[in-house]
Order: C-alpha cells, then sequence, then structure tokens
C-alpha cells in the first residue's frame, strides 16, 4: 500500500456528523465545498478522526468525504480533484487514481512548479538562457558555467541537454 494512504476506521455517526460540519456547503452541486476545518502544509484539508481518544487519525478531508458519499474505502488508490482545489470536498468533484494516474493528472493540467517557481531552484529563466547562450556562442565550458552560476557541473549538463528547464 503506497505511504500515507491509510485504510479508513469504522466511522460513528458522531464522526459522520462532526466531519460534516467543517464543510462549508453550496446548494450548487458544481461548486466546490470549501473545507472548514485544519489543513496541511500543502493545503489539502485533513480531519483528525477519533479525536477525544488517544488513538487520534489524521486522515485527507477529501479520502473521508469520498468514503462518505460513495461508501467506497479509498484504500490504495489517491482521491484525485477535477477541479484542482485542494481544499474541495465535493464527491462530484473526487475521482480515484493510482498515484501514477494522480501524477499523470498534475502535469497534464500543469500544476507541478517548474523552472524559477520551484522552491529548490537557484537560477532563474535568464540564468538557463545566458547558459545556453554562453556555451553554444563562446564554448564556455560546464565548470565554467557551474562555478559563475553556483550550481554543480552536472547541473549545467542537465541544462544543456535539455534535461532539465526544458520548458524554455
Amino acid at each position: 500500500m503506497p505511504v500515507g494512504l491509510n485504510k479508513i476506521p469504522t466511522m460513528t455517526e458522531k464522526d459522520k456528523d462532526r466531519f460534516l460540519s467543517r464543510i462549508l456547503f453550496t446548494e450548487n452541486p458544481n461548486k466546490c465545498w470549501l473545507w472548514g476545518g485544519s489543513f496541511d502544509k500543502y493545503g489539502y484539508g485533513q480531519f483528525h478522526l477519533n479525536a477525544s481518544y488517544k488513538k487520534k487519525k489524521t486522515l485527507k478531508a477529501t479520502r473521508i468525504s469520498y468514503y462518505i458519499h460513495n461508501n467506497i474505502d479509498p484504500l490504495g488508490l489517491c482521491v484525485c480533484h477535477k477541479c484542482d482545489n485542494p481544499k474541495c470536498c465535493n464527491p462530484n468533484h473526487l475521482f480515484l487514481g493510482t498515484n501514477r494516474e494522480n501524477i499523470k493528472d498534475r502535469d497534464l493540467k500543469s500544476r507541478q512548479a517548474k523552472g524559477e517557481k520551484a522552491a529548490s531552484s537557484k537560477l532563474k529563466e535568464s540564468d538557463i538562457k545566458d547558459i545556453r547562450e554562453k556555451y553554444m556562442t563562446n564554448g564556455t565550458s560546464w565548470r565554467k558555467l557551474a562555478r559563475e552560476y553556483g550550481v554543480h557541473n552536472r547541473t549545467i549538463g542537465k541544462i544543456l541537454h535539455s534535461n532539465t528547464w526544458n520548458h524554455i
């Protein structure tokens, strides 16, 4: 079973009522139902099941919403969003998919941070253009470019071979 995809424990009516009380419902089934509880660091709703017990379990709000409204435990699968709103719990906006399908959906919708928008990026798009220009016109070595831009020479090689930053 993939990491983080836990089996939903038996839920009491009290748990279900407490969960549903945290959703901001709309009358229009096409609109998002926003989660009004706590969120994880990625902006996805989370719910503490059996919160009054020592063995409380924290699960994604989308997983519980899918479970309650479809009577299907999404064990081993990802609960994906059609609307791409991590705060949405509308079961009409949710579908099940494998981790691979979820990643493919993310990539098709361009939801992945690329280039300088990625948190770990040391370079800017203008740097990439300069690096390629210096290499092509002046024959500047990978090592010299790496020192100039403060990255490893393998990073320069990946840029020049379009293994990374290939969107530029």
